[in-house]
């Protein structure tokens, strides 16, 4: 936004952000932090479970990995996906 009010407005005109707008902005940075974080406290979880320091990764990284073909595999292949698709695919959204 900010590029574009440079471009289009006259020189002395400004934009502001306000409210929820305002907001996110200031806080977006720290969401990536916090998406690390979330990260590393499933990893030791896992890892307090398993017993193991290789075990989680295999789960973290194989676990979402299913999720993307299956739904386009079946518009494409125009299948009526079944309960249980349904039921797994909302499983793997969380």
């Amino acid at each position: 936004m900010s590029d574009t009010s440079k471009r289009v407005l006259k020189p002395g005109y400004a934009t502001d952000l306000n409210g929820t707008s305002r907001e996110f902005r200031n806080s977006s940075g720290s969401l990536a932090v916090v998406f690390v974080l979330a990260l590393v406290f499933v990893y030791l979880e896992l890892a307090a479970r398993f017993e193991s320091f290789v075990d989680p990764l295999i789960i973290l990284f194989s676990v979402p990995l299913p999720k993307r073909p299956a739904v386009p595999a079946q518009l494409i292949f125009q299948l009526n996906p079944p309960s249980q698709t349904s039921a797994g695919a909302g499983r793997l959204n969380k």
